[in-house]
Order: structure tokens, then C-alpha cells, then sequence
């Protein structure tokens, strides 16, 4: 399993929100958003909390979102890594827009559990052949 670094979404932050990764850095909760990234890793006892892919995917995607690391962009950072995260691991993520947009809204109002998510991410998702 491959997972993205604080340096990949800080530079995917700098992309969604145009301002340059330097003043990310001051201007940013890096710690929200590196709890955000390890989320998906979490473990107890020796045991994945997290087993799937799509409930890594989603769990990921859910604490970006909600933690709100960045001042602005939190939304689009989430969903930016979540296409990323799938695309490191082998995976297309192809969704509508109008679903995206509707779905990251949710996520981001606290509207959607990670189970809910994980399931509409795994109808979206295609091996890369």
C-alpha cells in the first residue's frame, strides 16, 4: 500500500488553493493535516483499523476534510488527495462532478460516515491495466 506524504499534499495544497507551499508551511496546521494522513494507517494491537482499500480512501479523504488544516481549500485538498491516493495505488477514480462536488460537501459537513464513503468510492473505483 502506497500512501501519500505530507510533502506530495502539501504541494497538491499549493495547486488547490494557489499560494505557495513556503507560506502553506506558515500559514497551515501541518499537524491536522499529517494526523489526517495517517489516519488511513491506523493500527491497534498489530490489527488495521482501516483493512480495505476504500475505507483507507475514505477515512482519508473524511480527515482532511473535517480537520481543516489549511485556511482555505480544505474541500478540494481532500478531494485531490483522495484521487491521488487512489492513483498511487493502481486505481482510476472517475466520478460526475455534480456527484463529487455533492459527496465532498457532505463529507465535509460532517454528513457522511466513513462506511457510507467507502462504498461510494468502491462503485467509482477502476484497476489501472
Amino acid at each position: 500500500m502506497n500512501y501519500l506524504t505530507l510533502g506530495q499534499v502539501i504541494l497538491l495544497a499549493e495547486l488547490v488553493t494557489g499560494i505557495d507551499e513556503n507560506t502553506l508551511r506558515r500559514i497551515s496546521r501541518i499537524e491536522l493535516i499529517s494526523s489526517a494522513l495517517n489516519a488511513p494507517q491506523s493500527e491497534y494491537s498489530g490489527v488495521e483499523l482501516y483493512p480495505d482499500f476504500n475505507q483507507k480512501a475514505a477515512i482519508l479523504c473524511i480527515r482532511i476534510a473535517q480537520n481543516h488544516g489549511l485556511p482555505d481549500g480544505n474541500k478540494r485538498l481532500a478531494w485531490m488527495s483522495l484521487v491521488m491516493f487512489c492513483r498511487i495505488n493502481g486505481y482510476e477514480f472517475e466520478v460526475p462532478t455534480d456527484d463529487a462536488v455533492e459527496k465532498i460537501v457532505s463529507v465535509a459537513a460532517g454528513s457522511v460516515e466513513s462506511e457510507e464513503l467507502a462504498k461510494w468510492i468502491n462503485q467509482y473505483l477502476r484497476e489501472i491495466k
